[in-house]
């Protein structure tokens, strides 16, 4: 199982600081939501095959990634039991550590987050 706590991004924080009272749940999960991805960004994300097919994906791992607890404060987690050993393993086949995932979609995720608040305080205008 892995679990991630986001703290001590100073571009995290500073995004969080400027958003206006009241947008913070928004801006918390649309961050967390981009930094988890899909098939093409974030932990989601798998690497494109190689030349050397080892073995049939599953999209276990893929499925794995959720956000829990605390709305102000989630958690990313996967619960699938060989979630830590796949990017040491498999860094051959062009898997990154997780942290490394993470640290290079923080600015997309920064952006994801103000378009949602910019797109919440529009709409209450």
């Amino acid at each position: 199982m892995i679990r991630m706590n986001v703290r001590g991004m100073e571009a995290v924080q500073k995004m969080m600081k400027e958003i206006p009272h009241g947008t913070k749940r928004i801006a918390v999960q649309a961050f967390t939501d981009y930094l988890i991805g899909d098939d093409n960004h974030g932990l989601k994300h798998y690497p494109p095959y190689t030349t050397q097919k080892i073995r049939e994906r599953t999209f276990t791992l893929k499925k794995g990634w959720t956000r829990q607890g605390d709305e102000y404060k989630p958690i990313i987690v996967n619960h699938v039991p060989y979630a830590p050993y796949v990017p040491p393993r498999w860094k051959k086949y062009n898997w990154r550590e997780w942290l490394d995932v993470v640290k290079a979609n923080t600015d997309g995720a920064i952006r994801h987050a103000q378009s949602l608040v910019n797109k919440y305080l529009k709409a209450w205008k």
